[in-house]
């Protein structure tokens, strides 16, 4: 299937986002005969339709998730105000974000499930399972935390001009390579940016994990002690690591409440920007010279894949 080559020329030529982590199998063929098709009515089609395809139960969890979050701190409230509003609204960032978080709230919604079902029967988890799972959750929402708040902040420090300041200049650099910074470096520019005071009451200044650097360190769960170990030395206590996760957790859906126009109501959003699409390529479709050139296009990624 050609279908990677094609959504990769259309998202970064064409600047319209295909949020395919939502597509269930049939959706992903169906989209792949679209595109190969070189025909934009019948991409058209496919998004007027795109209930048919689309897995969007993950939206709900993640909307749940986003009405339950637990209130940030001043400080960390003010980080994601600033950086938002640049990009208020943006559907881009939104699909990108909320595809991120696809797997996550899949594998969250399980585990919760289980840990019922268990219950039920009076059974409870081995604490090795459960603490490993939690481990791949926290692990990602940190890189996801640090992804889109370096995305962001670089947009800030464009907008306030702050691009001259020499502190920033290996954040950005890093940034305008198109490598992923390191947390630490994200944490500094927020400070030079004048977003963070260390002294503040903030996650990335509380957050034990975050603030000794410890972002891509192996972590593992020793049973006999009951408790987290990184291939540092550094022993992590599951309280605080709880405490941690559940931190980054609410900054980020927080982040995302933000940017959807303080509305957690994401799976309405995404319904909304599918139809968005889909009425693009029916501008297409009844543009003689864009369809023309659509075709071109498409005839184009053919030869090239």
């Amino acid at each position: 299937m050609m279908i990677d080559h094609f959504i990769q020329q259309i998202e970064s030529k064409r600047q319209v986002k295909i949020p395919i982590c939502f597509l269930n199998t049939k959706g992903l063929i169906a989209l792949n005969e679209a595109l190969e098709s070189g025909i934009p009515l019948k991409v058209h089609m496919f998004y007027k339709n795109f209930n048919k395809y689309y897995n969007l139960k993950p939206l709900k969890i993640i909307s749940q998730e986003i009405k339950k979050r637990k209130k940030l701190s001043v400080a960390d409230t003010k980080i994601i105000s600033e950086l938002a509003s640049i990009k208020h609204n943006d559907s881009g960032l939104l699909f990108e974000i909320s595809g991120n978080l696809y797997y996550i709230s899949i594998l969250l919604d399980d585990f919760r499930r289980l840990n019922f079902r268990l219950k039920n029967h009076k059974l409870r988890m081995r604490n090795s399972i459960r603490i490993s799972i939690l481990l791949w959750i926290y692990l990602n929402v940190v890189e996801l935390v640090n992804k889109h708040l370096a995305e962001l902040l670089y947009n800030y420090i464009k907008e306030n001009n702050l691009e001259s300041d020499s502190r920033l200049k290996n954040f950005l650099k890093k940034i305008k390579k198109n490598k992923h910074p390191e947390l630490g470096a994200t944490i500094d520019a927020l400070v030079f940016a004048g977003l963070l005071d260390k002294k503040e009451n903030s996650v990335f200044n509380n957050n034990h994990f975050i603030r000794n650097r410890l972002s891509h360190a192996n972590m593992y769960y020793d049973i006999k002690q009951k408790t987290i170990f990184l291939s540092s030395g550094y022993e992590y206590s599951i309280k605080q690591f709880v405490k941690d996760l559940n931190g980054l957790f609410s900054f980020l859906n927080e982040l995302i409440f933000q940017m959807n126009n303080q509305n957690s109501d994401i799976e309405h959003s995404i319904n909304q920007m599918l139809k968005k699409i889909c009425n693009i390529f029916l501008k297409i479709e009844r543009s003689g010279v864009l369809k023309k050139s659509y075709a071109e296009v498409i005839l184009k990624w053919k030869k090239e894949s």
